[in-house]
């Protein structure tokens, strides 16, 4: 199994060019930790393919860490961070660890994930996320604004309309893949985010900001 987190190191350095304060041997020993919770589970819980956990889990943390920058400056203005469909808890927990524990709302379906992300999240000492087993839109959510994410759900189109259905004014999805807007309301904004993690290639696929 591949430890030396390469791109994981490449992402943390641009966060901090970034402006972020980045304690580098914080992060990779949390990423380590992260990786064996997720090796010990992944029979039982099905969060990612075998060859994903042995060969790629750097470059799935690595493009979690590539939404950091966008994440941090939105809680820092006050917004709550939602992710749904958490599975293994990417980009969510990557992000909370390098964000020194930012508050998040997990949502996850599957009851056997969700206690893995409770187990996980308890390991990583990571306090101020809030696992919810359940289904995307649901109750208790933060008040807005909010910024979303929802990178590997099982239905992405009807999740992608779920959210642009409930976004506000002072929200934000960053949607990892392409969205169909040409269904939705009028007045949605896509961005297509092209930064140095792009260059860098450290983001996984495309980008896109979509707000209204």
């Amino acid at each position: 199994m591949n430890d030396d987190f390469e791109d994981t190191r490449r992402s943390l350095v641009l966060l901090a060019a970034g402006g972020l304060e980045v304690d580098v041997a914080r992060v990779l020993d949390a990423a380590r930790l992260y990786r064996s919770l997720c090796s010990t589970w992944n029979l039982a819980a099905k969060l990612m393919s075998a060859r994903d956990l042995d060969t790629r889990f750097d470059k799935h943390f690595a493009d979690s860490l590539s939404l950091g920058l966008l994440i941090g400056d939105a809680v820092r203005l006050g917004a709550s961070y939602i992710d749904i469909g958490s599975g293994g808890g990417f980009p969510a927990i990557p992000l909370a660890i390098v964000l020194h524990g930012i508050p998040a709302t997990l949502i996850e379906r599957s009851a056997t994930k969700a206690d893995f992300l409770r187990h996980a999240t308890d390991r990583l000492k990571l306090r101020r996320l809030r696992i919810l087993q359940a289904s995307y839109p649901c109750p208790s959510l933060p008040e807005n604004p909010r910024v979303y994410t929802a990178r590997a759900t099982e239905q992405p189109q009807a999740v992608d309309k779920s959210i642009m259905k409930h976004l506000h004014r002072e929200d934000f999805y960053l949607a990892q893949r392409s969205v169909d807007l040409s269904s939705s309301a009028q007045g949605f904004h896509a961005e297509l985010v092209e930064d140095e993690f792009t260059r860098a290639g450290l983001r996984r696929g495309i980008l896109y900001r979509i707000s209204c």
